[in-house]
This record gives C-alpha cells, sequence and structure tokens, in this order.
C-alpha cells in the first residue's frame, strides 16, 4: 500500500524528466539515427518525426476519469455502431461530475 502518493510521484517525474532530456537524445542520436539508418534523409525525417509529437494531458487521464472515454468511442466506431451521440452525453456526464468534485478539492 502506497502512503506517500507525493514521493511515489515527485520520483516518477523525476524520472520521465531525466528519460527524456538524457536517454531519449542518447537513444536517438546514438543508437536510432547511428547505428540503424545509413543516410541523411532518414535521419532528417526522424527529426522531423520527433520535433511534431506532442502530448495532450488529457488523453491520459481522462481514462481514471470516465471510465476509458477515448477507448470507448474507438470501440463504437470499429464495431460499426451509431450510437456515438448517447455514449458521448452519458460519459460526459461521468466527466463533468468528477471533474467538479475535483476543482472543489482544489479551490
Amino acid at each position: 500500500m502506497n502512503t506517500s502518493p507525493e514521493i511515489v510521484g515527485a520520483v516518477l517525474e523525476a524520472m520521465a524528466s531525466y528519460s527524456y532530456r538524457e536517454t531519449m537524445p542518447l537513444y536517438l542520436d546514438t543508437v536510432l539515427k547511428g547505428q540503424y539508418m545509413s543516410d541523411a534523409e532518414s535521419r532528417r525525417i526522424v527529426d522531423i518525426i520527433v520535433d511534431g509529437i506532442s502530448i495532450d494531458a488529457a488523453w491520459i487521464y481522462i481514462d481514471t476519469l470516465a471510465n476509458r472515454y477515448p477507448a470507448n468511442f474507438s470501440e463504437i466506431l470499429n464495431q460499426g455502431s451509431n450510437a456515438f451521440s448517447s455514449k458521448h452525453e452519458s460519459t460526459k456526464k461521468k466527466v463533468d461530475i468528477i471533474l467538479k468534485s475535483y476543482k472543489s478539492e482544489f479551490t
């Protein structure tokens, strides 16, 4: 049982930061672009891809908020269902309630 979530969060954040600043550039330059690519064009493409990466935190945390909110819509589309609107409305209500409870905790 975790009795210190703040410490665990701080350690995980430090590990992620280190990985982003130290490990990722080393992997990209030494391994990916150094050992596995021989032409300059391929290396340039890797740089373009990496420079264009962005992550929306909402997509990371929304699963914990609303019972797999994004995945529900992917499943609906894959099944060929037309229940998108009703699923969105029911899930939106859950998300709103959860966000209001978080807001009241932090204000």
